[in-house]
């Protein structure tokens, strides 16, 4: 009886240490990023479009990329991404080229950092934003759309007026020069 009493708390001993030794996943925190924007809002074809990102804390993040696509009217991505720079304590700043003509562009964050990868933005109420949308399954990007020129455009007045008041003077000093050489 002695024996079966030791063995049963034996059996407790052991099932504490077995679990005591399994390692523990700890669960990475991603960089909580305060704020996204990007200038100019109004993009056109080859608008240079500046990136910025600003965290509450942005020790641990290593490196941040620009992943740029075109959304509508169809969904493919550029190839590279553009890298961003540190440009002080929290902020992060990077551009790149706009080589669509029209439709709907977006660019995502890939942020890098010491416990591993967070995209931004990873849902389409990302910060509160509206210009969020979801092309693909899981994949969501900050949207800007491309503004396309008017093909109107505005009368000039210049040339036609600078004629109008040549040819205005010239036919005035002739008329002068007429009256001078009339003689009664």
């Amino acid at each position: 009886m002695q024996k079966r009493k030791v063995g049963l708390a034996i059996i407790p001993l052991m099932l504490v240490f077995l679990l005591a030794k399994q390692p523990v996943e700890v669960l990475s925190t991603n960089p909580e990023v305060l704020s996204v924007s990007h200038v100019p809002t109004s993009i056109t074809h080859l608008s240079n479009v500046t990136v910025t990102v600003t965290f509450a804390d942005d020790t641990n993040i290593t490196s941040i990329q620009i992943q740029y696509c075109s959304l509508e009217p169809v969904f493919a991505c550029h190839i590279g991404n553009y890298q961003m720079v540190r440009m002080s304590a929290n902020t992060w700043s990077g551009s790149f080229e706009v080589q669509e003509e029209e439709g709907v562009i977006g660019y995502e964050l890939k942020i890098q950092h010491t416990e591993g990868e967070f995209v931004a933005p990873d849902s389409t109420d990302f910060l509160g934003y509206d210009n969020i949308q979801e092309p693909s399954t899981g994949e969501f990007y900050f949207t800007v759309n491309i503004a396309t020129p008017t093909d109107e455009a505005p009368v000039n007045f210049g040339w036609p007026c600078v004629v109008l008041t040549f040819a205005t003077f010239i036919i005035l000093r002739t008329i002068k020069i007429k009256k001078r050489n009339v003689k009664f």
